[in-house]
């Protein structure tokens, strides 16, 4: 049962985005001949169309146009491509049913879905750690920094998953990192099951969520978790057309700047990314930037999975480094990832609160991981000269996380109540 003091600020954070954000936010429209499209009210429009007007393919162009179009009233001229998977669509399908009345209610119940699932995660892991003391500070500031940072703001302006996820990831860690004991690999997780799904709106939290268990060597729950993802997406299928899966591929094609079509154009600008797409197409054109950035993703994916074969041969306190690697993968080398996703470093910094050894928040060390953090979070200002700096400055936060990635702590009696 969800504890009243939490519906409470639940209740008050939602009438905050209605009355004051909500107003303020530009969804969907025309100011004279621009057409404004703001990134969740896309999706929910689309989200709204499949489940409540017309089944179809929401990685086509056409569908997509077709909803835009039909909910405005009068022709869409532009939209944006669909990297989420199926499983965001019934994830947004309560808030798309509230959309019909309400686009901005909607919007505001989103938005407080989301922060509370993070912070009440933050919660639940502090208030474990605190009894004992195990908590450090220097991970603690960092997730306060990533919190009130530019990025966050931008996060809820736009309505993006990254709040939402990084709120599931750190729960997803928190049962099988501090929860974990060996004497339950036999058993069947199904909590960490279904958030790992809740979680995978989007391909990178997939790989997250998976690649996670199988480090762990939880082949059971991943076992179940594919399952039901492929049982979802038969399900779907009839209704999304049998031509969805390649539309998709390509669809994520065109975010590694392949066959983009100019109707898209305006939504995808690599230079606005933290990564090392973005840091180094300067030097070497867009392309082989994009085609290095999969060959390193590929090869640590790979090595996960090879590891994941082996476990028994290595020390616990490895796994803690590449789950915390893992995300620094996708944060760093994915063909496409927005700045906004850079939310999902809070987990990261989870991990390290959970398992790690932090230098003292007095340290030099501490106090340039902060001021780096910090500094990278400002992405897109003119504080940073380059995009290269901030890709550094984001490289070093990572590489200190996931050194200080640590030992496996006692199990959590308290686990089972999550």
């Amino acid at each position: 049962m969800i504890p009243l003091y939490v519906v409470a600020a639940a209740s008050v954070l939602l009438v905050c985005f209605q009355k004051l954000i909500s107003p303020r936010i530009g969804f969907v429209g025309y100011t004279g001949s621009a057409f404004y499209l703001q990134d969740f009210a896309y999706h929910i429009i689309l989200t709204d169309h499949f489940w409540f007007k017309e089944a179809g393919n929401f990685y086509d162009l056409n569908f997509q146009l077709q909803a835009l179009s039909s909910y405005m009233g009068r022709p869409a001229l532009a939209a944006m491509p669909v990297g989420v998977t199926p499983l965001a669509f019934i994830v947004w399908m309560p808030f798309a049913y509230i959309a019909d009345y309400s686009l901005s209610f909607a919007y505001s119940l989103w938005m407080t879905v989301s922060i509370v699932v993070l912070v009440s995660a933050l919660w639940k892991i502090w208030a474990s750690l605190s009894p004992v003391r195990s908590f450090q500070i220097l991970p603690l500031v960092l997730i306060g920094i990533s919190l009130f940072s530019l990025v966050a703001v931008s996060t809820v302006v736009v309505g993006q998953t990254s709040i939402f996820t990084a709120g599931i990831l750190c729960l997803i860690f928190y049962r099988i990192m501090y929860c974990h004991n060996s004497a339950d690999d036999r058993q069947v997780d199904w909590l960490v099951i279904f958030l790992v799904l809740l979680g995978g709106m989007k391909p990178p939290y997939l790989i997250i969520g998976f690649g996670s268990l199988l480090v762990y060597g939880r082949w059971g729950d991943v076992a179940r978790a594919a399952g039901i993802l492929l049982l979802v997406l038969v399900v779907m299928t009839p209704m999304m057309t049998a031509g969805w899966p390649e539309a998709y591929l390509h669809m994520l094609q065109m975010y590694g700047g392949k066959n983009f079509p100019d109707i898209y154009a305006w939504a995808v600008v690599p230079r606005t990314m933290n990564i090392f797409r973005s840091a180094i197409s300067g030097l070497t054109g867009d392309r082989i930037a994009v085609v290095g950035s999969s060959i390193i993703s590929i090869l640590v994916f790979s090595g996960i999975f090879i590891f994941s074969l082996a476990k028994a041969r290595f020390a616990p306190k490895l796994r803690t480094k590449l789950v915390a690697g893992l995300i620094a993968c996708c944060l760093l080398f994915a063909p496409y990832m927005g700045a906004y996703e850079d939310m999902l470093m809070i987990p990261i910094f989870v991990i390290v609160l959970l398992t790690g050894e932090a230098k003292p928040f007095s340290s030099c060390q501490s106090i340039v991981i902060c001021v780096a953090l910090f500094l990278c979070l400002l992405h897109g200002l003119p504080v940073l000269p380059h995009t290269g700096v901030s890709f550094l400055l984001k490289v070093a936060v990572l590489a200190s996380m996931v050194r200080y990635a640590g030992n496996q702590k006692q199990r959590n009696p308290d686990c089972d109540r999550l």
